[in-house]
Order: structure tokens, then sequence, then C-alpha cells
């Protein structure tokens, strides 16, 4: 797919930089480092690259070096206001992260840490305070760089921010990592790579490629290439640049040397930024005439909010305003296409998650079609698309619809903040959905128009990766026997993971766990969520989409290999857009009792909004007459979905190449009372767990301790993984002569908050002892084991240790036993090595995490250990505590 090209918009860009700090360490307790004069390099270039590629202009750059907390938050604020395309925000200085490295500090001139169990960082903003800034625009695309140290733990707080689909992150180096800023002549090492890709384009075997275009994307692969092969972080590391994405196939253009073409659609947008935004270019006449053009639209769509009396007013100012701009003799700009055409009513349309990539080739596709066009050439209408959590967009009509028009300011949920703007048309995975929301009973300021038949269907497939895929004959049936199949050639003795996206997020993900928990199509009851929730392998959070899924495997360490996803078959196709790593070959299976996604159009209408109500109905069915007849048939196919049940609506045209045609038995439509029951069984299922946290405290340990890379810290960054009702305990593993226990227990297993269990592992201390850790382990097992006797709650040992004491499991017949011992309690162990090779098969740690159904994480792979390790409680936590 083509990057999202924001030229003509109102784009902006803040790069905030801090080369100078007030508090500094040895003159004040708890100052930074030190100055950072490589960042005044990085302000001028970087604006420099930026306002020559054709993206920006000169006036919508803000090269700004904060006092304070307090001018840095209305920097923000005036940015996020301002901008409707790109938003850029960049930051060079110094970053701190908590013990717990759950959050990002960007440190402003007065920073200091104030150091304790709960770290206080007076004169930094956390990362949280920007994302919830940056995240009330309404720019299309919002992308974040940091420059500083720790700047990939702000993947983690990104990764759990509820509105993060627009966003996409480039973090100057990996988790925990400090890095070196440089000398004072010359930017720091990461911006200046990072300024060199901007204005010179990727380089390949000939030297620099001038003239090619530079995406997220593209940036961001070129610097993972580049940061390791030249430089290294403070701990002697490669230094790894990391990159989160909210919607992982989607791209923005930040640089280019083709000029924006007159018939690209629409005018240069206005540059003047905020208020204080630097740079401000205001001509007051054009001002004057765009406030003239938007005031009757902007007041029609808030007619319902306004009096006649006021609104007649304010109409009557507009015209005279109007009057005046063509007195003074402005011409009149157009914002479409070429001519004097007016600004087009604009449709907002909501979708499911995994439909709005398709949904947006459709309403691009549209936007020039000749049902869209008048005989002029001008748009009748435009059209802006937006995905939401599914579960949100049931709720908001079920119950919330007025409050969609009017905020309560509940902290809980708010439509407006979660789901986005009113829709004037909703695309949901499966007309239950509109059943669901139906089934409020609290008045609501929406009402839905006809229900469309299906546009097409994608039926749930269970893919494998080709070399599990279970026989040709056994490749449909129930869910549950599907997830059983041995492979067709049984190849492979190491078990095939599952791993499906959030029901929460997606139609597709809750039709497949509806059938997982034994409800399927007919809305029968089967297996306990909790019980059948342990077929599901997925190590943290799940992905919020399938194609962020398929497009995160690759990237796990070798899970592509040995992981079956729950998708719906168009992905199978399509996602192969979202990166450049080679994937595995997939073949899919087609349980029978999950419904297929089968999206539905319906046209939304909102109670007070008369004023414009025929001309956006009309708009309405327009885009409703386009979509469900062959011009959104062909957008459909060429994504790869099947025709809707009852034949091809595009006259019988050839599947596109490499779309599936399996034939697939026919199931019943999914029941809206089924979909709620597994939504709420899942809710419950995977809550409250239960985890044991074993530390090596042997003395090899000592070197591998301080710091939030360091043992403790590792663990401390876990506990956010576990939610209030969750339980846990923590043991130091050492034996001292003459011990009967081979541990120590620092916190006595029971419900603790994470700030208790911080500083129950601020007080373990290395030993001069060795650790036994058969002992200890066969010890934690029986413990959680004998806990979960009288329930089905999920459990878990995490032992994190340097391996130097596997020397007691060298005899064969004693390690045999605690495998054994290890699987008989039925407790997952998840065993986290410091040792770069300690997981490597045959190994004491790989077998025994396989032994118990868990895990062995080491730094060996690609991601670092401590968000892996967080990543592996999660599996048996319920969420953050407090």
């Amino acid at each position: 797919m083509a990057p999202y090209d924001p030229r003509g918009r109102r784009n902006r860009a803040l790069l905030v930089g801090v080369p100078r700090y007030d508090n500094h360490a040895g003159d004040v307790e708890g100052g930074v480092p030190g100055n950072l004069l490589a960042v005044r390099h990085n302000l001028a270039q970087l604006r420099q690259a930026l306002a020559g590629g054709n993206v920006f202009t000169a006036a919508q750059i803000c090269d700004f070096r904060p006092h304070g907390v307090d001018d840095l938050g209305e920097q923000l604020d005036d940015a996020a206001r301002s901008a409707e395309g790109l938003l850029l925000f960049y930051f060079a200085g110094h970053g701190a992260v908590p013990n717990s490295g759950d959050e990002l500090w960007l440190q402003t001139p007065p920073a200091r840490t104030i150091p304790g169990a709960g770290s206080v960082f007076p004169g930094a903003l956390s990362f949280s305070h920007v994302l919830g800034v940056l995240s009330t625009s309404r720019a299309e695309h919002i992308v974040i760089v940091l420059d500083c140290c720790f700047a990939g733990n702000a993947a983690l707080v990104l990764e759990a921010h509820e509105r993060n689909q627009r966003f996409s992150l480039l973090a100057g180096v990996q988790a925990n990592h400090r890095v070196d800023a440089g000398g004072p002549d010359s930017p720091t090492p990461f911006t200046r790579e990072l300024v060199d890709v901007l204005t010179h384009g990727v380089r390949d075997a000939h030297g620099p490629s001038p003239g090619a275009e530079v995406s997220f994307r593209t940036l961001a692969a070129e610097l993972s290439q580049r940061m390791p092969r030249r430089h290294t972080t403070l701990r002697k590391a490669p230094w790894e640049p990391r990159t989160w994405l909210g919607t992982p196939d989607r791209d923005v253009l930040l640089a280019t040397d083709r000029p924006l073409p007159p018939a690209a659609g629409r005018a240069p947008a206005d540059a003047r930024p905020g208020r204080r935004f630097r740079g401000a270019v205001a001509v007051w006449p054009g001002r004057l005439w765009r406030r003239a053009r938007e005031l009757p639209r902007g007041l029609a769509a808030r007619a319902g909010r306004r009096t006649p009396r006021y609104t007649a007013v304010l109409l009557t100012g507009a015209a005279v305003v109007a009057a005046l701009a063509v007195g003074a003799g402005l011409l009149l700009a157009r914002t479409g296409e070429a001519g004097a055409c007016s600004p087009p009513l604009e449709l907002r349309v909501l979708t499911d998650p995994d439909l709005e990539p398709t949904v947006r080739r459709a309403a691009d596709a549209f936007l020039t079609s000749d049902g869209n066009l008048t005989d002029a050439g001008c748009r009748r209408s435009g059209i802006s698309v937006h995905a939401a959590k599914a579960s949100d967009t049931v709720r908001a009509f079920g119950e919330m619809s007025r409050a969609w028009q009017e905020p309560s300011g509940r902290d809980d949920f708010d439509p407006q903040r979660d789901v986005g703007p009113q829709p004037d048309v909703w695309i949901p995975g499966s007309a239950a959905d509109v059943d669901r929301a139906r089934r409020g009973t609290a008045p609501q300021a929406a009402s839905f128009g006809r229900v469309s038949e299906p546009l097409a269907r994608s039926p749930v497939v269970l893919a494998f990766p080709e070399d599990r895929a279970p026989a040709p004959e056994r490749r449909t049936g129930p869910l549950a026997q599907l997830l059983e199949a041995p492979p067709a050639d049984g190849g492979t003795s190491e078990r095939t993971e599952v791993r499906r996206p959030d029901p929460e997020f997606t139609d597709a993900a809750l039709l497949a766990t509806a059938a997982l928990y034994g409800g399927g199509a007919d809305g029968g009851s089967g297996e306990p969520p909790a019980r059948a929730e342990r077929r599901i392998a997925q190590p943290g959070p799940p992905s919020r989409t399938g194609r962020a899924l398929m497009c995160a495997l690759p990237q796990d360490g070798g899970a592509d290999a040995r992981t079956a996803v729950l998708v719906p078959e168009h992905l199978l196709r399509t996602a192969t857009d979202c990166s450049a790593t080679t994937r595995e070959r997939r073949v899919a299976a087609y349980p029978d009792d999950v419904p297929a996604l089968a999206p539905v159009l319906v046209p939304v209408h909102w109670d007070h909004a008369d004023r414009d109500r025929a001309e956006r109905d009309a708009a309405i069915r327009r885009f409703e007459d386009w979509f469900t007849g062959r011009g959104g048939a062909r957008v459909l196919r060429q994504d790869g979905f099947r025709p809707p049940p009852g034949g091809d609506r595009d006259g019988g045209r050839a599947p596109a190449p490499g779309t599936l045609r399996r034939p697939v038995p026919p199931s019943a439509s999914p029941d809206a009372a089924a979909l709620d029951t597994a939504l709420r069984g899942y809710r419950s299922a995977n809550g409250p767990g239960r985890v044991l946290y074993l530390l090596d405290s042997s003395g090899s340990m000592g070197d591998l301790w301080e710091g939030p890379g360091g043992a403790p810290g590792i663990l401390k960054q876990s506990l956010s993984a576990l939610g209030t009702k969750d339980r846990f305990g923590v043991w130091a593993v050492s034996t001292a002569p003459g011990g009967d226990r081979p541990y120590r227990e620092l916190l006595s297993f029971g419900s603790h908050t994470r700030a208790e269990g911080a500083e129950a592992l601020d007080r373990a201390r290395v030993t001069d002892h060795e650790a036994e850790p058969d002992r200890a382990l066969e010890a934690a097992v029986r413990e959680l084991a004998d806990r979960g006797r009288d329930d089905d709650h999920p459990q878990a040992v995490v032992y994190l240790t340097d391996g130097e004491d596997n020397g007691r499991l060298t005899d064969d017949a004693r390690l045999r036993g605690l495998e054994q011992a290890v699987e008989d309690e039925g407790v997952p162990l998840v065993v986290a090595t410091l040792d770069q090779t300690g997981c490597a098969p045959g190994e004491p740690d790989a077998r025994l995490a396989a032994a118990g159904g868990g895990r062995c994480l080491d730094p060996g792979g690609s991601t670092d250990l401590a968000a892996r390790l967080r990543d592996e409680v999660a599996r048996t936590g319920s969420g953050e505590t407090g």
C-alpha cells in the first residue's frame, strides 16, 4: 500500500530539544549526567531536512527549546490543536525511567530525579502525558521520534495507550539502554543518521539515492540497519532503534523531491500554526474568507446545539465576512478540484479495525468516481474513515449515543474520546453487531437506517505454518477439533501454538472466541472460558487486529514457524504488505462453527441534525449505492474478500490472483446473545492469576544486579502485567550452608500492590552462596499447584537466573526427574536466563520450561528480555496494578 501522502494538508512538526540543564549530577542530588550541546545541531539540521522534504512548509515546523514542563505542554497543545494531516513530535534530550521501567520521562532544563521505591521526576514530562495531549489532535497520522536514553521504553507505554491506532513511534535506542550524545560540534549519532536519510534517501551499494521518497517505514528500516553496524550503547551492546506501529500496514510520507501536483485534489492548506507556533504567517483577508466558508457548514453540523436566533446571527456575520472578502478582490482558492468548487460535505465512516484498510481504499476510490463528481468535476462529498474497538462501538451505539453528542465527562467511557467523531455510516464486521447495539435499553440519540445485505465475506480461518498443517481431509470441522489436528507428515514433536487477536477489538476474533468456548454459531454452551483460553499461547497483551498479529509474528524469535493464527481469510493475502520480513507460508483450515466475517453498511442518523439532513442523506445514499455495487465489490475482491452469499456483485468476474477459493461449509449467522456471552467470558477468563517469582541471588549474579536492566529491575518491569486481583510472591534463590530451604521469602504469596512488589525486590541482596535451582523449582511448582487445586485460575512460576548453577542439573536422571515433577503439577514455568545461549535446544532451562508448558527466554533474541518477560507474565496477570 502506498504511504499516506499528507502534502497540502495542515501539517505540524514540533521539534523539541534540550541542550542545557540546570541541575547536574555531582552538583545537585538527582541531577542529570550533563549538558547535551549536540542537540543544538539536531534542531537546526532536522528543521532544514524537513523543510526541504516537500511535506512540511517552513511555517509548519517549530523548533523549540523549553524552559520547563509548562511551556513544553503549551507547545504540545498548540501543535495538537492545529494539525489536521501529519503531526510529528520529535524530542532530543535526557530521558529517565523509574526502576519498574514502565514509563519514560522527558527531562526539561530544571529536571532532577528523586530516587526511592517509586522514583519522582520533577521538571520532566511523562511520555503518557505526551500521548494524552497528542491523541486529542484531529491529525490523520501522528509520528513520534525520540532521541534520548531509554527511548525504547516508550513502546511499552504506547502499546498500553487506549487510542494508539494513529501513532507511529521511532525510538532512538532499545529499552533500558543509555547512549552517548557525542561531541558538541555535531548532531547526536541517531539524529545525524536520521537527517541523512531524510535528506539523501536510502543508501545502496552506489551510495545515496536522492530523489527517492522517504516514508516512516523506509526511515525506520534504514536506521535499524545503520545504527547497530556503526554504534553501541553505553552497555556495549549494538545500538538498536525500536519501531512501534499502531496500525502495522499504514505508512506516511515524510520527505520527497516530488512537488505537490496541481491535480492532487487539494490546494496547499493554510500554513498558519497555532497562536504560539513559531514561524506563524497570517494574511487576514485569506483567514476571513476561510472562516466565512467554514462557518455555515460548521454551524449546520452543530444545529442541534444552537438556538435558531444564535445560528441566524452567526450566518449573517459569515455572509458579511464573505462579502468583504469578495469586495477586497480576493481570489477564491478552492480545496478539491480544478475550478471554483465549494468545499464538499464530509461523510464520517466508522468501521471494524480488521476492515479499516479495505474501507479506506474503497473510500479513496469513491471520491473520484463518477457517482461523486459533478459535471464540472467537483466532488459532491468527502469521506474520512476511522476504526475503533468493536466492543466500544457497540457499547457507544447501544448505551451512550446521547453522550456522543453531549459528552458527560465520565472517566470510564467517552464515545467521542474512545470511539471517535459521530459517524454517518457504520461498517461493522457482522450484522450481529447491529443487533447487539439495538439490545440497549437507554434512550439513544442515534438511529440506524436500513442495514445492507452483506457486502462480502471472509471466512475466519486457522492458518497453520505450511509444515504444521493437518492433512487436506482434516482441514475443516469444529474449531476444537482443528486445534488438536496433527501435522500431515507428523514431522514435528513440538506443539503448534495458537494465537488470536483481541476479541474486544475485532469481530473476527470475537466470532472465533465464541466457537473456542463452545458457543459457535448456534450459541450453545461448551468449555469454561478460563480453560478454553489455555489453548491460546498469546504472550502478553494480544494483538489488536489480525493484520497486527501476522505482522508481529516474524519479529518474535521464530514464533512465525510454530504458530497457527485465527484470522479472517482475506488477511492471508493482504497482510503481506506490512513488512519486508519474509513470512512462513501458511495453509488455511476452515472451522465450520465460526461464522464468516460479513461486513454490512449501516446509515446512521442523529437527533437534532436537521439543517443539512437532506444533503447528508443524499451523500450517504451515493456512497452506499457505490459500495454495495460494482465499485465496492471490485475493491473488496482485490483485497481478498469473497462475494457475499448469493453471487458475485461484480458481474461474475474471476477473483483476483492469490485470493483463496477453497469451498467452505455454510455456517449460520452469528447470534448476538452468544457473542455478548463470549465477550463477558473472555473478560473474566484470564484472571485473577497467580505468579510466584524466583530470583537467583547467588554470588555469580553480582555483576547483573543494578539498574533497570539488572535482575531485580527486569522483574520489577513485569509487575505492571499484574492486576489488583492477581496474587503473587517473591523468593530469593540461594542456599545458606546448613539451611533447610533453598530459598528466602522476600514477599509472602498473597495480594500485593506493584509498589509492594518493587520494595521487596529492592530488599533483595546477592549472597556468597550458591543456588539449588532443582530444589527451589520443585518447591515453587508444588506451592502453586496446591493453591490451584480448587479452581481453574491461570498461574505461573517465573525463574530469573544467570544459569551458573545449572551444573547441578547435568545429571540427566536428576533433570528428567525434575522435568517430570514440573509436568505432573501442570504449572507453567517461565525461565528467564541472562545467559545468551541458555535457551538453546537441550539446555536445562529450555527443557524445564517446555516440561511445564511455559517458555524459556534469553537475551539472544531480537527483542528486549524485560519486555518479553513482561509479556509472559501478562499471559497470567490481568492488567495494571496500583
